[in-house]
């Protein structure tokens, strides 16, 4: 991800959610204790315009529901940005 200004944004949290084929919408779940392949889902502290930063989200969907896109939520669902597999 990259900050493409004007403001710094460190610290913040990725409004990032999964939508499912059930149409209904799921935060990241927030991980206890280390886990290599996905270390951290915020902002560096220090995110100022033109920095760049891997983040790792993980999502677990119900049973009998699947992925239908990764919702970028700035505001209003209405607004979301959908990323689809």
């Amino acid at each position: 991800m990259k900050n493409q200004g004007p403001a710094g944004l460190g610290g913040a949290t990725v409004p990032l959610y999964l939508h499912s084929n059930a149409n209904t919408v799921y935060p990241p779940n927030e991980l206890v204790g280390t886990f290599k392949p996905c270390p951290d889902a915020t902002l560096p502290k220090s995110f100022l315009p033109e920095a760049s930063a891997k983040v790792c989200l993980v999502y677990l969907v119900p049973k009998g529901q699947k992925l239908e896109s990764i919702d970028l939520q700035p505001a209003d669902a209405k607004d979301a940005v959908r990323f689809t597999p």
